[in-house]
């Protein structure tokens, strides 16, 4: 996340929910209002400056692919109102100065209804004051009817935003784990990734060398493996979105996805161009009831990323071992995801897996009964209802 000025006046601040209605939001030289359909080419251009570092002004085609990732996610989504959640700061003269996309989610919480917003990019132009830019855009943002807000895509820099706005981090899902099935092609592939222009051929042969001794060293232990009696299959999209949901019913705080609500996720998780193909997946136990659910995206020699993941409980163990094998019998050259506390327990037996921070998972409810079960370790956030699987959040455009 980035940032920029806004020139809201901190002093009308009011807690999540407490004004009615989608007005506009009146400030003093600037303000705040809905997303629309109009400022799709202007955001755009902001998203592939500030996260991409592309010129948008010589690539209208690659511009126009963004647009069209952004309308279908805050204009069109299974949950959008007459007026998008996410919000556009106009200084001014009339221009973009800062963006924050939002997509609406309903949860429950102990049986109950719970209204979510969960946001995906924030940026700001690079010619103002990106950290005032980000709390004023944020004050707006806190004006709409929402139960609790949160991300679980914020960087250190948005991280230490929404801590002075009085949001939480959550632990541990703000880590990140990381397996390295072939640690020296992971080394050279990241090499790409910084350096596109950059001659690898050569490295990349090395790298398979070293990988074959790395294998036999950091080789998984027997007791990691799936149950004998379980299985762990690949399933299409419409068995998915008819048995992930059994998978989290464990939390109290959890996402109410409908059908409608997890066909429109998939479709928009597979539209990714360049992160690798799109697997679902559902682990059953021995009865052939849904244990555990996850989906990543990867394929041979490229880093699988893994953007949902849960498990019943007792079923943690079985799902890391799983994701890990099947990652690997796929040939991906590694895989990473969000840490969840049931991994804890499961961590150790494998070789090779580390911990680190990529990007954060951060909360903020003005209900003491939301903040209790986040802080409990007794709420599912992200996955399937976060924004990993965005192709904003996944695809290069370079």
């Amino acid at each position: 996340m980035n940032a920029i000025s806004t020139g809201l006046d901190a002093q009308t601040m009011a807690p999540i929910g407490s004004l009615p209605g989608r007005a506009i939001i009146p400030v003093r030289k600037s303000f705040a209002r809905p997303l629309e359909v109009g400022d799709l080419d202007d955001v755009a251009r902001l998203f592939l400056q500030r996260f991409r570092k592309v010129n948008a002004g010589v690539n209208s085609r690659t511009r126009l692919k963004v647009a069209e990732h952004l309308r279908q996610l805050y204009l069109e989504g299974p949950c959008s109102g007459r007026e998008s959640d996410s919000l556009v700061q106009m200084n001014a003269r009339g221009e973009l100065a800062a963006f924050i996309g939002v997509n609406r989610f309903k949860f429950l919480l102990d049986g109950g209804p719970v209204t979510v917003g969960v946001t995906g990019s924030l940026m700001a132009a690079t010619n103002a004051d990106s950290r005032l830019t980000a709390v004023h855009l944020l004050q707006a943002l806190h004006r709409l009817p929402f139960d609790v807000i949160y991300t679980d895509s914020a960087n250190r820099h948005a991280l230490a935003i929404g801590q002075a706005m009085k949001y939480r981090a959550v632990t541990p899902e703000s880590l990140e784990w990381a397996c390295l099935h072939r640690p020296a092609s992971v080394a050279v592939h990241k090499i790409k990734q910084r350096f596109p222009w950059a001659p690898v051929v050569l490295a990349r042969a090395f790298a398979r060398g070293v990988d074959a001794l790395a294998i036999r060293a950091i080789r998984r232990q027997e007791d990691s493996r799936l149950p004998l009696d379980w299985r762990d299959e690949e399933v299409t999209a419409a068995d998915f979105i008819a048995e992930a949901p059994e998978t989290f019913e464990d939390y109290r705080l959890r996402p109410s996805l409908s059908r409608l609500d997890l066909a429109w996720i998939v479709r928009m998780a597979s539209l990714s161009e360049s992160a690798g193909r799109l697997t679902l997946r559902i682990i059953r136990d021995a009865e052939g009831k849904a244990v555990a659910s996850y989906a990543f995206h990867g394929d041979g020699e490229r880093v699988a990323r893994v953007f949902h993941a849960v498990a019943r409980d007792g079923a943690w163990g079985a799902l890391l071992a799983s994701v890990i094998e099947t990652t690997s019998s796929m040939g991906c050259i590694g895989v990473h995801g969000c840490v969840r506390p049931g991994f804890f327990p499961h961590i150790y037996r494998h070789r090779g897996l580390i911990l680190y921070h990529a990007m954060g998972t951060m909360h903020r409810s003005d209900r003491a009964d939301i903040v209790e079960a986040i802080n409990g370790g007794a709420s599912f956030l992200g996955g399937l209802a976060g924004d990993r699987w965005s192709p904003l959040a996944l695809d290069d455009f370079r």
